[in-house]
């Protein structure tokens, strides 16, 4: 743990990684996969001290010691039997109504397989001298949670998945978890992609994730189980946690249209609260 040739060296991969010469691949890879390893190894190296806010945030509810302890809803066996099936199953995600959560993430899902993403968390098998400690358990519980939800909040707070779109979803993550490697994740994707528009706005795009991350994870967001309000209506789920529009991002995001993959909200879908920013925005 933080190792600063691996932070340097993880860091400067994550800024570099929207250069010109990748911006193509990046582009192409439509659900971050590219940039998996890097987010991965700097939260493994930030765990500490940061592991003590975590703890004391998640085990302060019952619900908080699901996700930790991996009992309940976030129960290792209970997720991979039932929920990843549920999730997975394309076919029955789009099948639901278009105002659905489900429907909207069957719709992300189109163009590429979940299982591929959860293959990705901090394995049971990532044992230091062959001895699962209590510690790198409690990892694995959460990483096996927050994996899952990642999509669900793309979805759920209306981020792409673009760079910008992902940053915003690291700001929020940290928030709801008190862990700081999502945010400093978030903020250096922020950075480089300020760097790259020559322009102050993603930082402004990035503060105003924060303040509704705030503002979700103050109703509770994530301390639920992934299946729990899949097929309600998106609008009802969205005003349960608080979820506001991110207008700074909606504005970023027209600005810089070519950068972006609008593909989380279902076609056959009329968001009106977004609808409505736009044209606060344009006023």
């Amino acid at each position: 743990m933080w190792n600063p040739f691996k932070i340097y060296k993880y860091t400067m991969s994550v800024f570099n990684s929207d250069s010109e010469e990748k911006k193509a691949e990046l582009i192409k890879d439509d659900h971050g996969e590219a940039r998996l390893s890097e987010v991965q190894g700097l939260y493994r190296e930030m765990m500490f001290p940061t592991n003590f806010t975590l703890h004391r945030k998640l085990t302060s509810s019952h619900a908080g010691r699901q996700v930790l302890w991996g009992f309940g809803f976030n129960d290792k066996e209970r997720v991979e039997q039932n929920v990843i099936p549920k999730l997975a199953d394309r076919d029955w995600l789009q099948s639901l109504p278009s105002n659905t959560w489900g429907a909207h993430l069957g719709n992300l899902f189109k163009n590429w397989d979940l299982n591929d993403l959860y293959d990705k968390r901090f394995l049971d098998t990532e044992k230091k001298e062959g001895m699962m400690g209590s510690t790198d358990e409690m990892r694995a519980n959460l990483s096996r949670h927050g994996f899952l939800w990642h999509d669900l909040l793309h979805v759920l707070m209306r981020y792409d998945t673009s760079p910008m779109g992902e940053a915003c979803i690291q700001a929020v993550t940290h928030k709801v978890v008190k862990h700081f490697a999502p945010k400093y994740v978030g903020f250096v994707v922020t950075c480089r992609i300020a760097y790259r528009t020559k322009s102050w706005t993603p930082f402004k795009v990035y503060r105003e994730a924060l303040r509704l991350g705030e503002r979700a994870a103050n109703k509770g967001l994530m301390l639920h189980g992934h299946l729990d309000y899949i097929e309600s209506d998106i609008a009802e789920v969205r005003k349960m946690f608080d979820v506001g529009v991110p207008v700074e991002y909606k504005k970023f995001a027209e600005a810089h249209a070519e950068d972006f993959r609008h593909d989380v909200l279902h076609p056959e879908y009329k968001d009106v609260a977004w609808d409505t920013a736009v044209e606060e925005i344009s006023v």
